[in-house]
């Protein structure tokens, strides 16, 4: 009698551990699928945010073409030669940029970065192009990697400043090659770029928005 007590006390625990485990992964399940459902939301609040800057800047770029290839329009008619001198280098300095930036293989990173500190403000340099001390530390593990610029369209999208800034927006197609083939992608880059004192242009940010 005693011994069929106890079964019966065992019985009751392991049954109370077996509900009370079921009811915490239940509970633990339910906050797991909450959790996904609100990272799958963010990511899909990001990707909507993607495809509108993209299709935002597609419209502008198409518009500034249609500005450019108007080469007798009153915009261009009223514009001083010193305007249209600054324009052309920032146009030249955010050429320069994009080229030092997608122009690269695994041998030449120094090169690379020391080409883009000489048109860039110090923290961007270092922080699209650090110093490479260690092979180890390279953008790409493959050592037959490149990357080169096929095609680029530059368009001016904004002065300020008194001419002193400038907003540049690149259509860039490019060639990555490696062991496993090659790849052309296409991208808009967004520069922003500032003329100091000694009218220096240099970039000062930009913001890369792959098409494929």
């Amino acid at each position: 009698m005693k011994s069929y007590k106890s079964n019966k006390k065992i019985t009751l625990i392991v049954t109370s551990f077996l509900v009370v485990s079921v009811v915490l992964n239940g509970v633990l399940f339910s906050h797991l699928i909450k959790q996904e459902d609100s990272i799958k939301r963010q990511q899909e609040t990001i990707n909507k945010e993607k495809e509108d800057t993209i299709l935002s800047l597609q419209k502008e770029i198409k518009e500034l073409k249609n500005k450019t290839d108007k080469s007798t329009s009153e915009s261009e008619k009223g514009s001083s030669e010193t305007e249209l001198e600054k324009q052309q280098r920032y146009k030249n300095v955010a050429n320069e940029f994009v080229n030092a930036y997608l122009n690269y293989d695994t041998n030449n990173l120094s090169e690379r970065r020391k080409k883009i500190l000489e048109i860039s403000t110090e923290d961007l340099g270092n922080k699209v192009a650090p110093e490479v001390t260690d092979p180890g530390e390279a953008l790409s593990s493959d050592p037959v990697f490149t990357s080169q610029v096929s095609d680029m369209k530059i368009y001016v999208a904004a002065l300020g400043d008194g001419l002193n800034s400038g907003e540049i927006l690149a259509d860039v197609k490019y060639i990555v090659k490696g062991s496993e083939g090659e790849t052309a992608t296409r991208a808009f880059i967004n520069l922003k770029l500032l003329s100091n004192a000694n009218e220096k242009i240099q970039v000062i940010d930009f913001e890369y928005y792959p098409i494929n």
